[in-house]
């Protein structure tokens, strides 16, 4: 699972649960939403909603949008 660490609602660090805290057990599902929350993390939305016959998704900046933070952004065609 790739998440994001969010700092004064920044993305500072995204990247494997497992690499980000690598001195941490999890059970195989990952980490709980309390321990998310707890480290100012949000899990990584890969498929961005978009109408594939008149839009593409292209790679940016990561951002945080509700509960996700997205790496792709949806562009019309």
């Amino acid at each position: 699972m790739e998440i994001a660490i969010i700092q004064n609602g920044v993305v500072t660090t995204v990247g494997h649960y497992k690499t980000l805290f690598p001195n941490t057990c999890f059970p195989e599902s990952g980490p709980n939403a309390e321990f998310m929350q707890e480290h100012g993390a949000k899990q990584i939305n890969m498929p961005v909603p978009s109408d594939h016959e008149t839009q593409h998704l292209v790679p940016c900046e990561p951002y945080e949008d509700g509960d996700w933070v997205y790496t792709m952004k949806v562009v019309d065609k």
